[in-house]
């Protein structure tokens, strides 16, 4: 009885330091800026979180704010003084990101991604774009989007409060989207023709066009994958046991279990995590060499290995 209230009073005061979900109180704003090339079907997406929290707090940001075949592919993480992300993994079943994270700063994620616009056409694309999910958790949301070439809107639909605007240069077109609301826009190449001295004659230089977008599209994403992959500050997923307050409480309930070992639901139930978290948690640790899983009879059982029971004295001390 006395161990168990022990295990109540502990639980209650690491549970104390993780700190509430996160809401438009501590993340100030959300961009999402794409570069994506329709003919390639490919770009890169970064996402910049601006985040004010205190004291340590969860934060789930959604990924897919685009249409249902959209596809990501997470490369990893960086941020800028002043913010202490604790940990921050990727669910790719569910397009969410789970941060941990204290103090004053940007969090930028970084996707590659394709399927972002459907092609309705030769020149033709729709796009799809839904941010009414994120009002409750930031006041202030944008969507970017670069495309090379010179596009055109077409037809665009709108509903709840979004505001659209395009910046177009010589070789790209810029979308700029603001605030929360569901958004559909066609969107075309638009090909200019050329008159010779004779009226009556024209030439079409939709070719040259061609082959000079996709020149340039080539030079820009040479440049961006040169920029992610070389890039000094980008840092692939990385979890910091000792201060993850997720995972020291699964290995202190892994570890109050002596040889007995837990099933995921019983870790879920007595950290008070949720399984998915769990899951992620446990997957890395298990990668990492820190725990085990055995087959039981019907169920997959969790154990700390010896490394496990060294990081766990490391954490909890005794």
């Amino acid at each position: 009885m006395i161990k168990a209230l022990r295990v109540l009073v502990l639980m209650l005061v690491l549970s104390s330091m993780i700190c509430t979900v996160a809401d438009a109180q501590t993340v100030n704003s959300i961009y999402y800026r794409v570069f994506y090339d329709p003919m390639e079907n490919t770009g890169l997406l970064e996402v910049r979180i601006t985040i004010s929290a205190e004291n340590t707090a969860w934060f789930y940001i959604p990924i897919r704010v685009f249409g249902e075949n959209v596809i990501f592919e997470y490369l990893g993480y960086n941020y800028t003084s002043g913010l202490r992300p604790l940990g921050v993994s990727y669910d790719e079943a569910e397009y969410l990101v789970e941060v941990q994270a204290q103090g004053m700063g940007d969090l930028i994620l970084y996707f590659n991604v394709s399927n972002l616009l459907e092609q309705t056409g030769l020149t033709d694309y729709t796009l799809y774009l839904d941010t009414t999910g994120l009002e409750y958790l930031t006041r202030n949301i944008t969507v970017e989007i670069t495309l090379p070439g010179i596009f055109e809107q077409d037809t665009v639909r709108i509903r709840g409060d979004v505001e659209v605007s395009t910046i177009k240069s010589t070789n790209t077109t810029q979308l700029i989207i603001k605030g929360f609301g569901e958004l559909i826009s066609t969107l075309y190449i638009q090909f200019e023709e050329v008159t010779t001295t004779q009226p009556s004659q024209r030439v079409s230089w939709t070719p040259v066009l061609i082959i000079g977008v996709i020149a340039v599209v080539s030079a820009i994403f040479l440049f961006i994958y040169y920029f992610t992959r070389r890039k000094p500050g980008i840092v692939v997923e990385h979890i910091d046991y000792t201060r993850d307050q997720a995972s020291i409480l699964i290995i202190k309930a892994l570890r109050d279990s002596g040889i007995k070992g837990l099933t995921q639901a019983e870790i879920s139930k007595v950290t008070g995590l949720p399984k998915s978290s769990v899951s992620r948690r446990i997957r890395r640790l298990e990668e990492e060499g820190f725990v085990e899983v055995k087959r039981v009879g019907k169920y997959n059982y969790v154990f700390l290995t010896n490394k496990g029971l060294e990081l766990a004295k490391k954490i909890l001390g005794g």
